[in-house]
């Protein structure tokens, strides 16, 4: 499903395995916050703010035990820090790489 296809409200679950679950909730007419949880434990790992037509544009929150972001080969920021920061995520003259750790 698309997200534009999402109400305004609804949550859908847009994966769920062994290793990662993930749901989109469309919160306006051009946004939408998408969440990845831990799925043994259903534990909030990484909270992004997207646009609707635009993609990944703000994250919003960062589990430092399951996630490791670089820029450029660089750690972005000093946890807790990376979720305050804001970081942009389509900004075209950075490398951005998300991994699990």
């Amino acid at each position: 499903m698309n997200a534009d296809e999402v109400a305004i409200g609804q949550t859908v679950v847009q994966t769920h395995n062994s290793n990662i679950k993930v749901t989109f909730t469309r919160t306006g007419q051009n946004e939408g916050i998408i969440e990845y949880f831990e799925p043994i434990s259903g534990r909030l790992v990484l909270k992004v703010k997207v646009g609707v037509f635009s993609g990944p544009q703000i994250f919003e929150y960062v589990d430092p035990t399951f996630w490791r972001i670089t820029v450029n080969g660089q750690p972005a920021t000093q946890f807790p820090d990376v979720s305050n920061a804001r970081l942009l995520t389509h900004v075209e003259t950075r490398h951005i790489e998300i991994t699990t750790t």
